[in-house]
């Protein structure tokens, strides 16, 4: 009996100090943007490390470096980079495989921004 308490506690502590695992937002992405009026289809690949995101998004002939942050378990941020224009940034969540949010910067004015992932 006295080792039974003993475990179960030595368990509670350990159990303790873990930390709830966020989102593994690293794959292949379907992604659907507006811009001038159309809709823009393409695909976003993301590395994940630790909090940190890096990865491309190609949509409409152009190919965008990407690096975000993820905040918690469902809050994402993406920085869209492409040579000679300014980043746009997108702010959204995170909710089952659905990344939705909206794109501002680099001519973007607040346009949904939907990225679904890969199975």
């Amino acid at each position: 009996m006295r080792t039974a308490f003993l475990a179960l506690a030595l368990a509670s502590v350990v159990g303790c100090g873990a930390e709830e695992k966020g989102p593994d937002l690293s794959g292949n992405w379907d992604v659907e943007h507006g811009r001038d009026g159309a809709l823009c289809t393409g695909a976003m690949t993301l590395t994940q490390s630790g909090d940190s995101l890096s990865g491309t998004e190609a949509c409409g002939g152009v190919t965008a470096t990407v690096t975000g942050v993820v905040n918690g378990s469902q809050n994402i941020s993406l920085t869209l980079s492409v040579p000679g224009a300014e980043p746009a940034l997108m702010v959204g969540t995170f909710y089952e495989r659905v990344i939705n949010g909206n794109l501002n910067g680099s001519g973007y004015t607040g346009q949904a921004f939907k990225a679904t992932k890969h199975r």
